[in-house]
Formats: structure tokens, C-alpha cells, sequence
């Protein structure tokens, strides 16, 4: 099994990683709405998974997988904590995911594509459970970036995550550098 999570435990207090990482604001902009059936891969215990779930409302979905069944077990109270009902978790490394095809509107990769032992096969399992508008968004650390997050020799740069997704088929719809220490890649399956 992969160190997942070793690195992740940031050496700030969650009010300055929402300063440096605001999941409302990352994702209403990338897209996510009303409804949608959104679904945290890597998701801890939940730092994007509860925002995604107010947002898409009592009509959408939240899907949360990560290997750490305790911080799962957080994250199931912190939804009944909201009253946010509509919801799945599932442990497991995300290469072992069983998700329905064509299911998902939006999977986000909150700084954990590096995580995965097998990211192509976790993009695979993400292309083939996107609805045919769906997307995938990756947030990570920049590759040149100093400051906190994991060692710099296991991260992602936007060439690889590029690189990646089209190996596996699918289109790198944009790509940038949101500022001076984190970056986003969106990708559907068309």
C-alpha cells in the first residue's frame, strides 16, 4: 500500500489551509452545481467533500473514497453533523474503485494524484464513470512550489498530469497555475 497521507498533514491549521485552498471558491469554479453527482477520490476526511456537498444540495450526490477508514469515519459524521444525507462512502485504494459507468458529473483529485499507486488506472475508472459532460478536476501542489505539501520529487507537474490523462484517452479541456503554489488540470472524457 502506498504512504498516503504521510505528507498531508499540513504544518498550518485548517484556517490558514482554507486561506491557501478555499474549496468553495475551487469548486463553484471549476463548475460544480445543484444536483450534480460529485465524487472525492483521495478525500481524507473530507476538506472538499463537505463544501461539494453543500453545494450540490439535497438533490445531488457526494461519492467519498480514501484508504484511511478512520478519517472516513469522520468525514460520515461531519455529514450527518451537516444533515447531508445523500451520500456514499467507500474504503479502499482508489485503484480498486467499483463505480457505476457514465454516473459521475464531476471527481476531484484534491492533491493526491501523486498518491495513487497506479494513477493511470484510477484515471481509467474516472473516464469510464464520467457522465459523457462530466469532468475530472485536479488540484495539486506545483512541482516548483517551496512552501508545505509533499516532498517535491513525488509530485505531479501540469506536463504530467496532461500526459497522464491523454494517455488514457482523455481531453485535457484546460490547464494553469492558480497561483505561486497550487495548480489545476480539468478533463472530460470527449
Amino acid at each position: 500500500m502506498n504512504q498516503w497521507h504521510h505528507h498531508h498533514h499540513f504544518s498550518y491549521n485548517e484556517e490558514e489551509r482554507r486561506r491557501n485552498q478555499n474549496p468553495e471558491k475551487i469548486l463553484l469554479e471549476a463548475g460544480l452545481k445543484e444536483g450534480m453527482v460529485f465524487a472525492d477520490i483521495g478525500c481524507n476526511d473530507g476538506f472538499f467533500s463537505i463544501p461539494a456537498s453543500r453545494i450540490v444540495g439535497k438533490n445531488g450526490k457526494v461519492i467519498a473514497n480514501d484508504v484511511n477508514d478512520e478519517a472516513l469515519e469522520s468525514l460520515r459524521q461531519k455529514f450527518i453533523n451537516e444533515g447531508f444525507s445523500s451520500y456514499e462512502i467507500i474504503v479502499g485504494p482508489a485503484e480498486n474503485l467499483k463505480l457505476e459507468a457514465n454516473s459521475i458529473d464531476f471527481i476531484f483529485f484534491g492533491i493526491v494524484l501523486h498518491d495513487f499507486n497506479n494513477p493511470l488506472k484510477v484515471l481509467d475508472i474516472s473516464k469510464s464513470a464520467l457522465t459523457d459532460n462530466g469532468i475530472v478536476y485536479d488540484f495539486d501542489w506545483r512541482k516548483d512550489s517551496q512552501k508545505n505539501g509533499p516532498p517535491t520529487n513525488i509530485r505531479l507537474s501540469i506536463e504530467d498530469v496532461k500526459n497522464m490523462s491523454e494517455t488514457q484517452g482523455l481531453k485535457v479541456l484546460s490547464s494553469k497555475n492558480l497561483d505561486e503554489n497550487f495548480y489545476q488540470v480539468i478533463i472530460s472524457k470527449n
